[in-house]
């Protein structure tokens, strides 16, 4: 036995035989706690409300379909986003944004429903305000209860999401281990086994027999600790040794995955792609396939075309007040670069006595003595982006997106931050990851500039249609999104 496999064996001996392996039953059990609390705050809503201001508890089955309704909304988006897999749930550092994104959306769903069915008689809206508060409290105080309770039992060593046997170098078997912090995710290692080596000049029969022989044996070891993956920690080059692991393997009621290259650890949605008869590992994801690019352009166009037409009496208005105040266009037009850095010309309202472009271009400042009275008040509250609506429509832009830069920005910071042209892989959007957590307004810093950088790059790799409703109602709603304008 080698020194990497008794330390192991050391840390393992009672934390295997006691721990409690909740694998793939934690996602239901999660939806269902959630689920459960809705109906009973929706239930408790109704009664309280009703005896504080009739004096009776009103018809509680009402108030029980009310949360089983938004119950569903809450739990299916979740629930199809993958969110309450015990990998997600540990790892996503936006949980809290998500519940309340999501839970706005299973309330509006609820609303709209009850608009539509008339059922305003039945469900009065103190009931559902209360609902509405009280489900956003107790939904995140029950993620925040559960995260530390689950977190605590993988520390302490009875609890645990996987069992994984280790197999492979002793090298690899080390780092492997220290990378994936086993007490944070309660990825328990019931056992460990380090390969043999082939030595210089031995027959290559004979190693293969000393191999055969210490597969055996940790066949018979998985079978008895009931390991769920079989985890492979070896040089992607030795096929030979991948190939007799995995047909040992095969006799073991356990998924066998074969660690990854160190490359790999730095690139997201990792995965295998056909190239018509060959196959490869993807290193960058495409930004969006047909699917995901066509459902996009669809919000986009939809939430774009209503709120042009809500906003247009508030436009119209903001355009007069705009030719009132201040001498020039009402519109000010300026290039940037788009979607694979082609150019196109952006719309906003003009907020400044200026009208700069290209080269002469000078960004705004906290206190500019150029932005007009009116200006500071709609660069304030976001309005006078609201014009770009219509290059959403046209197709240069997106609803949520990375911001797009003045053209002497980019020159002075593609060849600064790594990666930042990569911003230009998708459209750019009127708001975005970044503006929501407070990156907007003046980039006077390089830091500020990677600030924003690296919070575009996290959108485009993480894209997804419930990611940008989430942004989107942090747009409106969050303080974060209106910070730091000028």
């Amino acid at each position: 036995m080698s020194e990497t496999t008794q330390v192991f064996q050391k840390r393992l001996e009672l934390r295997s035989k006691r721990a409690f392996v909740v694998g793939d039953g934690f996602a239901p059990l999660a939806a269902t706690l959630d689920a459960l609390l809705i109906v009973v705050l929706s239930a408790a809503a109704g009664i309280l409300y009703h005896y504080y201001v009739y004096d009776s508890v009103g018809i509680v089955q009402n108030y029980v379909r009310l949360g089983l309704l938004a119950a569903f909304f809450y739990v299916a988006p979740r629930s199809l986003q993958k969110q309450y897999d015990i990998s997600e749930f540990f790892a996503d550092p936006m949980a809290l944004k998500g519940i309340f994104t999501i839970w706005n959306f299973a309330l509006f769903c609820v609303l709209v429903i009850g608009f539509v069915a008339k059922l305003g008689d039945i469900y009065s809206r103190g009931a559902v305000i209360l609902l509405y508060l009280s489900g956003l409290t107790g939904l995140s105080l029950l993620r925040v209860a559960t995260v530390a309770c689950v977190r605590n039992g993988f520390r302490q060593g009875w609890l645990a999401s996987k069992r994984l046997f280790l197999l492979g170098t002793e090298t690899r078997i080390k780092e492997f281990h220290d990378q994936i912090a086993p007490g944070e995710y309660g990825l328990q290692i019931a056992n460990v086994e380090v390969l043999p080596e082939k030595v210089k000049g031995e027959d290559g029969a004979k190693f293969a027999s000393r191999l055969n022989a210490v597969l055996k044996d940790a066949t018979e070891k998985a079978r008895l600790l009931k390991a769920d993956n079989i985890v492979l920690l070896l040089p992607w080059s030795d096929t030979k040794t991948i190939t007799a692991c995995r047909e040992a393997f095969l006799k073991v009621p356990a998924a066998t995955l074969l660690g990854t290259e160190q490359i790999l650890s730095r690139t997201f949605d990792t995965g295998i792609s056909r190239i018509g008869p060959t196959a490869g590992l993807n290193l960058v994801r495409a930004p969006f396939n047909i699917a995901e690019t066509f459902t996009k352009r669809v919000m986009d166009i939809a939430l774009a075309s209503v709120a042009l037409v809500i906003l247009a009496p508030a436009l119209l208005l903001v355009a007069l007040l705009i030719k009132l105040t201040s001498r020039g266009p009402v519109l000010f037009l300026q290039h940037r670069h788009g979607f694979n850095q082609e150019p196109f010309r952006i719309l906003k309202f003009r907020t400044m006595t200026v009208s700069e472009d290209g080269a002469d271009f000078r960004q705004a400042t906290r206190n500019d003595p150029r932005i007009t009275r009116i200006g500071r008040f709609l660069r304030r509250w976001n309005i006078d982006e609201l014009p770009q609506l219509v290059n959403v429509l046209k197709g240069e832009m997106s609803i949520v997106g990375p911001r797009p830069h003045a053209l002497t920005h980019n020159h002075e910071f593609q060849d600064r931050i790594a990666l930042y042209a990569r911003r230009h892989n998708v459209k750019p959007g009127i708001t975005g990851w970044a503006q929501v957590n407070g990156y907007r307004g003046e980039t006077d810093t390089e830091a500020k500039m990677r600030g924003r950088v690296e919070h575009d790059l996290y959108y485009i790799d993480h894209w997804s249609t419930w990611f940008d409703i989430q942004i989107i109602l942090m747009t409106m709603f969050s303080r974060r999104a209106f910070m730091n304008a000028c």
